[in-house]
């Protein structure tokens, strides 16, 4: 992908400004729906939808996405393999972050935590 430094990449915005398509960043594509509410059923949705119809698209073209019975969609990061499905919480703890055992309890429960000042 570097290769083609600054062209061929970009970020597409979807009118509901809450959907966005990034393309050749790290991934070939990356779908990043964000819900305020916390409604991740609704963030989800829209992601899959933005995939179906690039996907549908994609093969009106005769260029079909890359997937693999074996591995999945195939991905730049093997570690992406797969449903390349990714999700991120984030949730604002502020009393139970200052806690002095918060890292180590959600070391515990394979949670990442990123204390951010303020």
């Amino acid at each position: 992908l570097a290769n083609d430094w600054p062209d061929g990449r970009g970020i597409f915005l979807l009118t509901d400004q809450k959907t966005a398509v990034w393309v050749n960043e790290e991934e070939h594509i990356k779908v990043v729906a964000v819900c305020p509410q916390g409604n991740a059923k609704e963030a989800l949705g829209r992601a899959a939808g933005v995939l179906e119809a690039l996907e549908q698209q994609l093969a009106q073209d005769r260029r079909p996405m890359a997937i693999s019975p074996a591995l999945g969609c195939l991905t730049v990061s093997p570690i992406n393999c797969g449903s390349g499905v990714t999700t991120t919480y984030v949730m604002r703890l502020k009393v139970l972050a200052s806690r002095p055992k918060f890292k180590a309890l959600c070391n515990q429960h394979a949670l990442q935590a990123k204390c951010q000042p303020g």
